[in-house]
């Protein structure tokens, strides 16, 4: 009965981490609505719109089926791998969308350079790669439960993943991100002439270059915690108290689209100046005291 009452409480656990996130996702977007209203949903449509939309809306599918999942006492251990394998692969497919616009800000950061979109969508491409192969064998694995569970309880529990196959998600998410912070660190290290290297043309390029670098740190600082944590817990912790994937996703959809809005608002901040148009994070142009390419 023992292995019984601590897979209620490990449950029980889960259960309010995924509970505490759908909230969290939910109270972020209410927060944030008004802002959404003004400098996104008004704004013509661009692939960073969409991506904007993708990484916002879609969260909610997955977690709140996650969220049913738990609480519902009448699930079957076949209607819950059947909710597992697409929740996992739904919202696997959210951060590489959420990752897209980390792609984007960064080709930003490096003036457009078409050897730097290369390189991130290359990467981006691969890492996607790696994490399809990965989730289409983690979603086959079946899920277990303890012989002396108590009757009456859910049935719904992470996929038992005995070969830690998941461990690539974590491991080549965890590569591409440091990859696109370091590419970031580097444009600063490099073009330290002027604070940050640049010629200001006017005080809103400098607070939106600002937010670029900032808000693309701060993520990083965020994400990287909980993306090693989900990646130790896959190895160490027992299926029903590997949870830290939800965190994982609702965190991704958050701080991406808080760095899209907060781009557009400072872009809308000073619409006399030459920043170029809000609806497009490519197009603004940097003036660098370097003289060489990048």
């Amino acid at each position: 009965m023992m292995d019984g009452i601590t897979f209620l409480v490990d449950s029980e656990i889960a259960m309010y981490i995924k509970v505490g996130m759908l909230t969290l996702l939910s109270y972020d977007y209410f927060l944030s609505f008004a802002q959404e209203v003004a400098y996104i949903w008004s704004s013509e449509w661009t692939f960073v719109k969409v991506l904007y939309f993708i990484s916002r809306y879609s969260p909610f599918i997955d977690t709140i089926l996650l969220v049913e999942g738990r609480l519902n006492p009448h699930t079957t251990i076949a209607a819950c791998n059947r909710t597992m394998a697409f929740t996992t692969i739904f919202a696997d497919a959210g951060i590489g969308t959420s990752d897209l616009i980390l792609v984007v800000r960064t080709y930003v950061v490096y003036e457009r350079s078409r050897k730097v979109l290369v390189a991130l969508v290359m990467s981006w491409i691969f890492v996607a790669v790696l994490n399809i192969a990965a989730v289409v064998d983690w979603t086959n694995s079946p899920s277990e439960l303890p012989s002396s569970i108590i009757p009456g309880t859910p049935l719904c529990l992470q996929h038992d993943i005995t070969s830690h196959t998941g461990l690539i998600n974590y491991v080549s998410l965890v590569g591409f991100e440091t990859m696109v912070v370091a590419l970031t660190l580097w444009q600063v290290i490099r073009k330290q002439y002027y604070k940050f290297g640049f010629a200001w043309t006017s005080e809103a390029t400098r607070n939106m270059l600002v937010i670029f670098y900032r808000d693309g740190l701060l993520f990083y600082m965020f994400i990287l915690p909980i993306t090693l944590g989900s990646a130790l817990e896959l190895a160490f912790a027992p299926p029903e108290l590997q949870v830290l994937s939800t965190p994982l996703r609702v965190l991704h959809s958050i701080l991406c689209c808080r760095l899209v809005i907060h781009i557009r608002e400072v872009a809308y901040q000073d619409k006399d100046e030459e920043l170029g148009s809000p609806d497009n994070l490519g197009v603004l142009e940097f003036k660098s005291h370097s003289s060489s390419e990048v």
